[in-house]
């Protein structure tokens, strides 16, 4: 497959972007298409979860091919900061990637999301304060507008939310910035790659009774589910696979 080229790297053996002393604590995948991983290095000067401060939660972004032993370290407009207003101290980082057929490239979309958080500690009033779109090919970062709010119905690890590639699109939970609340406001959000264009996907039904996460991925090239129940101190997980 002919592709855009990342920049030539020294061997594997003496540098890689997640060979370190502590990998687990450093650094974190953030996604993956074709065997090329988008990598996160943390600041070293700060905790993976501390997220109110003034400075990058990550020190670099790379996209790395393990096979080819090339990377490509992305431009500081991929790393996020966060201000230190006390209105707004809780965020979400919000990270896709995936690949262009069309124009033959890959990209790497940021969202930053932060909310206002109540008296007792809860999270409200989503803000999308920006949205940067990176082009290998053109090895250009630049801003876009989306109409949706894409955030994770539950907490994640490290107030990290990662989208997932699958069939041309990357798809997150989210919903529309004029949507009203409903039962379960949540839907499924797909950002076309080549169009670069957001849309919402059908969603199934399924029991929200004693949900305790809920997941997207993909599974035998099927777009999926995953739904992790809590009933009666025991868990168990559900799959739903959308062929169509």
């Amino acid at each position: 497959m002919c592709s855009p080229k990342l920049s030539k790297a020294v061997a594997v053996e003496d540098y890689c972007p997640l060979f370190n002393s502590s990998p687990a604590e450093t650094s974190v995948i953030l996604g993956s298409c074709h065997g090329i991983f988008l990598i996160g290095i943390y600041n070293p000067s700060r905790k993976p979860r501390d997220l109110h401060a003034d400075s990058s939660v990550f020190m670099e972004l790379y996209l790395w091919n393990p096979s080819t032993k090339e990377y490509r370290t992305l431009p500081a407009e991929t790393l996020t900061k966060f201000s230190k207003d006390q209105k707004r101290y809780y965020y979400e980082d919000v990270y896709g990637f995936g690949y262009d057929p069309t124009n033959d490239d890959y990209k790497v979309i940021r969202i930053v999301c932060n909310y206002d958080i109540t008296s007792k500690g809860y999270k409200t009033n989503c803000h999308v304060s920006e949205v940067h779109l990176y082009s290998l090919r053109a090895n250009t970062c630049r801003m876009i507008d989306i109409p949706y709010f894409i955030h994770s119905p539950f907490q994640h690890k490290n107030n990290l939310v990662l989208g997932t590639f699958f069939n041309g699109a990357i798809h997150w939970f989210g919903n529309h910035i004029l949507a009203t609340t409903d039962e379960f406001p949540w839907r499924i959000v797909s950002f076309d790659i080549a169009k670069e264009e957001c849309k919402e996907i059908p969603q199934p039904d399924f029991d929200k009774s004693s949900l305790a996460s809920i997941d997207l991925g993909v599974l035998e090239g099927c777009f999926c589910m995953y739904l992790n129940y809590y009933h009666f101190s025991s868990d168990y997980l559900d799959i739903i696979m959308m062929k169509s």
